[in-house]
């Protein structure tokens, strides 16, 4: 992916995180945790999957949700993967 192909893609997700959980953070910092430094809870996590799912079509795996938290930077990294997998 090229830089500013990342940069849309950071601006995108902070876009919906924003949309979802109503922060104030409009801004993409890869190592804001959702839950931590966001407070999201349950049921806005889902939401955010789902969100997610449907801005740039991918499917979240339970399995591949990394244990120690959820960053901004784990979703970019995520979507990225994800879409580059689609265009193969």
């Amino acid at each position: 992916m090229s830089g500013q192909s990342v940069a849309l893609l950071e601006s995108r997700i902070a876009a919906v995180v924003h949309e979802v959980l109503q922060t104030p953070i409009a801004t993409f910092n890869q190592d804001l945790l959702i839950r931590e430094d966001l407070g999201a809870d349950s049921m806005q996590v889902i939401a955010l999957m789902i969100a997610f799912d449907a801005e740039f079509d991918v499917e979240f795996n339970a399995d591949a949700i990394p244990a120690s938290g959820v960053t901004m930077g784990w979703l970019r990294d995520f979507i990225a993967t994800a879409l580059a997998e689609q265009k193969a």
